[in-house]
């Protein structure tokens, strides 16, 4: 689809152009022998002649714009078999045919897809909220809990006997969001929402290693730092979406005593939600969700790029990049729509319209797989689906 789009904006470039370029030769030629020859209504035949060809070349244009529209999701829906509604999906992870997922509302981790539906995996302590895959056969999960007094747990699953092989458990801290570190497949690392705290669970001990936020008074004011997204890349620096105090940290792999951080990227007043990390590029792309941004940080230079969203897309949540393939997914809540932005073409190559393949469903967790597929989840409605783009 992508092709045919891209033969056809070159088609019509070409045939305007070379229109174009007619005209002008036509009317130049014919307006230098009516100057000569002081023949006036010669003139006004080669203007009004021009006009008509101007309004010609508007018309394409108008069709070329018609070309331009979005190549859409070819998307299939798989909703829950087996076990009734209430899953409400909501991290996801995919690992070849096994497609792994956090079902809060039903206690389990893992799923495997089926003809039109998808089997309920595995039961777990507590209610699996998001899941990174680990290495070594291992997949972390959390349980974010509700704060106060209700438990919340981060744990490490092992994806051959599917069972529990370690947890570590604390109340009322909301750990949220799960990441892999690619210089050790035994941690999983993991936000502390409610507490400010992030830190990585030894899968092979139990024993939770964290940090503590501090609090930036000129971007916090009133509220207390919020992690929420969370990456590890592949030197080891953990990077922190902090969405109470709009700020972006990183805990550098050579002194785990120091914070950088980053407020206002780029001036930019924003909210950050969820990482993704583009080690091939050294970029950092983030989803804004309050404020409808989708950002680009450039980890060398610390350049910001603000990506245009299309009209209709709110609420930028699960965001996914594939630097092998030019892409990055991301899953727009509140208009239930995906869309996939090229950053070498530096404009969005693929999407549906709102409401159109995920009506009602709020995707929040997104998964990409080579080279064209991308896994979301739909935690309003019961569902995951599998997009081809």
């Amino acid at each position: 689809m992508r092709s045919q789009r891209m033969h056809l904006l070159v088609w019509y470039n070409s045939y305007v152009l070379i229109l174009v370029l007619n005209v002008t030769v036509f009317c130049s030629e014919r307006g230098l022998l009516a100057k000569k020859n002081n023949n006036l209504e010669m003139m006004l035949r080669c203007y009004r002649k021009f006009a008509v060809i101007v309004a010609i070349t508007g018309i394409i244009f108008s069709g070329l714009s018609a070309f331009s529209v979005l190549p859409q999701v070819d998307a299939v829906k798989f909703q829950q078999c087996g076990a009734g509604t209430g899953s409400a999906p909501h991290g996801i992870e995919v690992d070849g045919s096994n497609v792994y997922m956090g079902l809060p509302g039903n206690h389990w981790v893992g799923i495997s897809p089926s003809s039109n539906c998808f089997v309920s995996g595995y039961p777990v302590p507590n209610d699996p909220t998001n899941v990174a895959l680990l290495g070594n056969g291992l997949l972390g999960f959390s349980s974010k809990g509700t704060g106060g007094s209700s438990p919340s747990c981060i744990s490490g699953f092992n994806t051959s006997t599917h069972t529990v092989a370690t947890s570590n458990c604390q109340t009322g801290w909301g750990f949220d969001v799960v990441a892999k570190d690619p210089t050790n497949s035994n941690y999983a690392w993991v936000s502390a929402y409610y507490v400010s705290n992030f830190g990585f669970l030894d899968t092979t001990t139990g024993n939770l290693t964290y940090w503590h936020l501090p609090t930036i008074s000129q971007d916090c004011g009133t509220s207390n730092p919020s992690p929420e997204g969370l990456k590890v890349d592949n030197s080891g620096n953990v990077w922190i979406a902090d969405e109470g105090c709009h700020i972006l940290w990183e805990l550098p792999a050579s002194n785990h005593s120091i914070f950088n951080y980053w407020d206002n990227l780029g001036g930019v007043a924003y909210t950050p939600w969820y990482l993704s990390i583009d080690n091939t590029n050294n970029k950092i792309w983030i989803s804004a969700t309050p404020n409808n941004q989708v950002i680009n940080f450039n980890i060398s230079t610390n350049a910001v790029t603000t990506i245009p969203r299309q009209t209709g897309d709110t609420s930028p949540q699960g965001i996914a990049a594939d630097p092998a393939n030019n892409r990055v997914d991301v899953a727009f809540r509140d208009s239930s729509t995906v869309n996939e932005w090229s950053p070498s073409a530096g404009e969005w190559i693929c999407g549906n319209p709102s409401g159109d393949s995920y009506p009602g469903s709020s995707p929040l967790g997104i998964s990409n797989q080579s080279p064209n597929y991308y896994w979301a989840t739909g935690p309003l409605t019961d569902t995951i689906y599998v997009g081809d783009c």
